[in-house]
C-alpha cells in the first residue's frame, strides 16, 4: 500500500517521508520475515550454502530488475510501473503468507532449545 502511495505522490515534501516508511517495511519484510522463514527448516550442515543461493537470487536479482523496469519506465511511466509493483506486492503477500503459524515458536530472537 506504501508503494502506490509513493507512487501517487508528485511533490518531494511528502514522498521523502513516505519513502522511509516504506524502506522500513522493505527490511523489516526481509530481516523479520523473509529470511528467517528461509532458513528456519535447514539443516546446519547445509544452512550456510543454502542462504548464500537464497541471498543471490533475492540480491542478486535487483540489478536485472532495475534494467528490465528502466526499459518498461521508459515505453510508460515510472507511476504505472509502481502501481504495478504494488499490486503485484499485494498479491505475493497473498501467495507467501509468511505470518507465523498459530501456536508455533516465533521466529526471531534466541531458539529455544
Amino acid at each position: 500500500m506504501t508503494l502506490a502511495v509513493f507512487a501517487l505522490l508528485r511533490s518531494p515534501g511528502p514522498a521523502f517521508p513516505t519513502v522511509a516508511i516504506l524502506g522500513f517495511f522493505y527490511f523489516a519484510m526481509v530481516t523479520d520475515r523473509s529470511s528467517p522463514r528461509c532458513r528456519s527448516g535447514l539443516d546446519d550442515s547445509v544452512r550456510g550454502r543454502v542462504m548464500a543461493l537464497w541471498i543471490m537470487g533475492f540480491g542478486g536479482t535487483v540489478g536485472i530488475g532495475n534494467l528490465i523496469a528502466g526499459r518498461i519506465i521508459d515505453a510508460t511511466s515510472i507511476t504505472a510501473v509502481l502501481l504495478v509493483n504494488a499490486v503485484v506486492a499485494v498479491i505475493l503477500t497473498w501467495y507467501a503468507d509468511v505470518r507465523t503459524p498459530a501456536g508455533a515458536p516465533a521466529l526471531v530472537g534466541i531458539p529455544e532449545d
